[in-house]
C-alpha cells in the first residue's frame, strides 16, 4: 500500500472512530434519562446502537495499532470534521423532548452510514481487507438501526402528545408505522 494510501487510511478510520465515540457517550447518557427508561424497547435500542460502536471502536483502533498509525490529533479533527453535526444534535438532549432524542440518533445513523459508506470505498480501492469486512459490517447495521428508530418514533411521539391531551386518532401511532415501513419499502424497489 502506498503511503499516501496509508493515510488515508489512518485519517478516514480516526474519523469514523471519532464518529463512534460521540455516538456512544451520547446514546449511554440518554439511556440514563428517566424519559429512556420508561421505554424499555427504547432503551434496550440505544444500548445494542452503543454495544455495536463499542465494539467496533475497539476493532479500528487495533487496526490502526497494526498499520502503524496514530489516534491522537488525528481523532480530534475527525471529532470536528465529521462529527460537529452528529455532537451538535447531542449538545442539548435533556432539553428536549424524547422524539427528539429518537430523531437525533436516527441523524446519527445516517452519517455513520455516509462515513462507513466513504471507508468501505476507500478500503476496497486500496485492497484493505480488514477495513472493508469492518465498514461493511457497521454499514449493514446503520439501516436497521434508522428502521427500529423510526419504527419506534410514532409510539414516543403519541406518548409525548398524550401527556397534553387526549389524541383524537388512538390508532396514529401504528397508522404512522405503516406509512413509514410503506415509505421506506417504495423506494427498495
Amino acid at each position: 500500500m502506498k503511503n499516501t494510501h496509508h493515510d488515508s487510511l489512518i485519517r478516514y478510520v480516526n474519523d469514523v472512530i471519532a464518529m463512534e465515540r460521540d455516538i456512544v457517550n451520547a446514546v449511554r447518557t440518554q439511556m440514563e434519562d428517566t424519559r429512556v427508561k420508561e421505554h424499555p424497547e427504547l432503551k434496550a435500542l440505544f444500548m445494542d446502537i452503543a454495544v455495536h460502536s463499542d465494539h467496533r471502536i475497539q476493532t479500528f483502533e487495533k487496526i490502526i495499532k497494526d498499520d502503524g498509525g496514530s489516534l491522537g490529533g488525528a481523532v480530534k479533527e475527525g471529532i470536528a470534521a465529521i462529527t460537529g453535526v452528529v455532537a451538535g444534535l447531542y449538545g442539548m438532549a435533556r432539553l428536549h423532548p424524547l422524539s427528539r432524542m429518537v430523531r437525533d440518533n436516527t441523524i446519527a445513523m445516517d452519517v455513520a452510514a455516509v462515513s462507513y459508506s466513504m471507508l468501505v470505498t476507500l478500503a476496497l480501492a486500496i485492497g484493505h481487507k480488514r477495513c472493508e469486512e469492518l465498514a461493511i459490517s457497521a454499514l449493514n447495521d446503520c439501516p436497521k438501526f434508522v428502521l427500529q428508530l423510526t419504527q419506534i418514533l410514532p409510539h414516543v411521539v403519541v406518548a409525548e402528545i398524550s401527556e397534553d391531551a387526549p389524541v383524537l386518532n388512538a390508532t396514529a401511532a401504528q397508522e404512522a408505522q405503516k406509512l413509514i415501513r410503506e415509505a421506506w419499502n417504495h423506494h427498495q424497489a
